[in-house]
C-alpha cells in the first residue's frame, strides 16, 4: 500500500523520513487510513497528545524537519525510532528550533475479508504496482524543496560511492556512515512490504497473472536475500554504541570489503529489476 522506493542522497542520511507527504497520500488513498493532525504549544501539549494516541493503540508520527516514529511514552520520555529518547529538555528544544506537528494514525482494525476486497480491489493493486514501476524508473525524488535521486539511479549511486575510496564513511557531523545500516532500514521495511502485499495480492489472481506475480515475489526476495548479504558484509553491531565509530572506519578504509558489499547491492538492484519487470509484464496483461 506505500509502494516501494529507494532514496538516496549521501549527505542527507534522514532523506527517508523527509517523504512524509508521500506515505501518507498512499495511505489515504490505498487503505483509507486517516490521520489526526496537531501543532503543540508547549512541551505538555507534545506529551499529552502522545498519550491520549497510544493508549488507545494509535501509532504518532512527530515530524519535525524529517519524521519519526514514537512508539512509546516512559513518564514524560517519548520513545522514538530516530531520536531514541526524548525528554522535556528535548522536546522543549526541539519546539524552539522547529516547526513540530504530530500525526496521530487512526489504526485500522483487523483485516476481515471485506478490508482485503478493499485494498486488494483491482483498481487500487494496478495503482500500487504502477507506482512501484514509476518510482524504480524515475530518476529523482521531490523531497520538500529538493530532490533526491530515486529508484535506479540510487542504487547506481550507492554503488558508485561505496566503490569510490575518495569518499569517506567515517561517524562525524555529517552523519554519512548511517547509509551503512541505519539509514537503509527504512528502505529494507518498504522492500519487505511490498513482499507482503504481492503474496496477498497473488492469491486473489488466477492463470497467467498468478504465475507471472509469482515471479516478481521470488525476484524481490532475492533482492532482499542480497541486502541479508550486505549486513553480512558490512558486519557493524549497530546496537553496541561504543563499537560503532571504529567499525565504521574500519569499514570505510577497506576497499576490499566496499566492493565486496557493493556487489551485494548491485545483485540486490539487478534481483529488484528484474521483479518490476515482471510488474511491468502483469500490468500490460491487466490493462489491455
Amino acid at each position: 500500500l506505500y509502494p516501494s522506493l529507494f532514496l538516496y542522497d549521501r549527505t542527507d542520511p534522514g532523506v527517508y523520513r523527509g517523504d512524509i507527504g508521500y506515505l501518507l497520500d498512499n495511505l489515504r488513498e490505498n487503505a483509507g487510513m486517516e490521520f489526526e493532525t496537531f501543532v503543540p504549544q508547549s512541551v505538555d501539549d507534545l506529551i499529552g497528545f502522545v498519550r491520549r494516541n497510544l493508549s488507545k493503540g494509535d501509532p504518532v508520527i512527530l515530524v519535525a524537519g524529517s519524521c519519526d516514529v514514537i512508539f512509546g511514552l516512559n513518564g514524560e520520555t517519548l520513545l522514538t525510532e530516530d531520536h531514541g529518547e526524548m525528554n522535556r529538555t528535548d522536546l522543549d528544544a526541539l519546539l524552539s528550533k522547529e516547526n513540530v506537528k504530530l500525526l496521530g494514525m487512526k489504526a485500522p482494525g483487523p483485516i476481515d475479508e471485506s478490508t482485503k476486497r478493499q485494498i486488494f480491489a483491482r483498481d487500487v493493486a494496478l495503482r500500487v504496482l504502477r507506482e512501484m514501476v514509476n518510482n524504480f524508473e524515475r530518476e529523482a525524488f521531490a523531497i520538500g524543496q529538493k530532490t533526491v535521486k530515486c529508484g535506479k539511479r540510487a542504487y547506481e549511486s550507492f554503488i558508485e560511492d561505496l566503490e569510490n575510496p575518495s569518499i569517506s564513511w567515517r561517524a562525524g557531523k555529517s552523519q554519512t556512515y548511517k547509509w551503512l545500516g541505519p539509514s537503509l532500514e527504512p528502505q529494507w521495511t518498504g522492500l519487505q512490504g511490498t513482499i507482503v502485499y504481492l503474496t496477498e495480492l497473488y492469491d486473489q489472481v488466477e492463470g497467467d497473472e498468478k504465475k507471472i506475480l509469482e515471479r516478481a515475489i521470488l525476484n524481490f526476495e532475492s533482492a532482499m536475500g542480497n541486502w541479508r548479504f550486505w549486513n553480512e558484509v558490512v558486519d557493524i553491531s549497530w546496537s553496541d554504541s561504543g563499537v560503532v565509530e571504529q567499525a565504521v572506519r574500519e569499514f570505510s578504509s577497506n576497499m576490499e570489503k566496499r566492493k565486496k558489499g557493493a556487489s551485494c547491492v548491485r545483485t540486490a538492484l539487478l534481483r529488484y529489476e528484474e521483479g518490476i519487470g515482471q510488474l511491468k509484464e502483469f500490468l500490460e496483461k491487466a490493462e489491455n
